[in-house]
């Protein structure tokens, strides 16, 4: 499977999904361990790798967008 910003892979790692919220990636493990950012764990051990789905962090802005009063009409 290749990467294309067609076709962007299903699950996207710690780096890359930091990088599509414009956050920290210890930030984003921050807010993954409280709750507020669903992850997908992936095998077991040392091995173990935490990934995010593309949805996953589109409903996390969409939960966390607001409007200013001053701004909205």
């Amino acid at each position: 499977m290749s990467k294309s910003k067609s076709n962007p892979l299903l699950l996207a790692p710690p780096k890359e999904a930091a990088a599509i919220l414009g956050i920290s990636p210890r930030l984003l493990w921050q807010l993954t361990k409280n709750g507020e950012i669903a992850c997908v764990r992936i095998g077991t051990g040392k091995r173990k790798r935490v990934r995010y789905a593309h949805s996953d962090l589109d409903e996390f802005v969409k939960n966390n967008t607001h409007v200013s009063p001053k701004y909205s009409r």
